[in-house]
């Protein structure tokens, strides 16, 4: 019998597909309201966070399903590393839908995986591309490389982030100039990673918006 490949459950209702009802639930948005520009909760008052009004990021809005934590975590983690691939389609459903006047125009691109990390799939392009056929969108999976292998970012202060990243990505031009993009990720951490692959595509003439499944709490 199939089980739940977070919390080992046997999922005996034929409607539980992949993900058990308990865990599928726990992959739902956040009711928290958060900065608009980051994505970051700012508590009951609302509007843009102290940081963004300081040091505003390249990208012009960012939303994050929920938080990095608990059951919503193991969910990402198990379709990062340990290759259940079929945890793409519930994640890629979790992801909001943007309004009308939001999507006209719109090309979705993933932030492109490191060359040197091979693997049979992208996970987070695997993610971007079902989001983009969804909800009838561009997806322009080609138009943001990563032109070197770094060390991975995990355990490294934001000063040593930033540097590991510097001059790493490089976009096509002629794919993104004048373009409105949605860069897609899965955690948002530092969003030094964001902010880079923002900074290229702004540089070459997009208007970006950023889209993520978590963030960190």
């Amino acid at each position: 019998m199939p089980e739940c490949p977070v919390c080992h459950k046997p999922l005996i209702d034929p409607r539980e597909r992949i993900l058990c009802f308990h865990c599928l639930k726990e992959i739902q948005a956040s009711n928290e309201i958060a900065c608009p520009r980051c994505g970051h909760p700012v508590g009951a008052g609302g509007g843009i966070c102290v940081k963004c009004m300081h040091s505003p990021p390249p990208f012009r809005s960012a939303v994050c399903v929920n938080a990095y934590a608990g059951i919503f975590r193991e969910v990402i983690l198990r379709y990062k590393y340990g290759k259940v691939t079929g945890l793409a389609r519930p994640l890629s459903m979790c992801l909001p839908a943007l309004s009308e006047e939001n999507r006209h125009g719109l090309v979705v691109i993933p932030v492109p995986d490191d060359p040197g990390r091979r693997r049979k799939f992208s996970p987070v392009g695997e993610i971007a591309r079902r989001y983009a056929k969804r909800h009838g969108l561009r997806y322009l999976p080609g138009a943001l490389v990563k032109v070197r292998s770094t060390p991975a970012q995990a355990g490294l202060s934001l000063t040593a982030r930033k540097r590991n990243l510097k001059g790493v990505f490089r976009c096509r031009q002629d794919l993104v100039k004048g373009r409105d993009v949605l860069l897609m990720d899965d955690v948002f951490t530092t969003g030094s990673t964001l902010s880079e692959c923002a900074g290229v595509l702004s540089g070459a003439g997009a208007r970006v918006r950023v889209m993520t499944l978590a963030r960190t709490p």
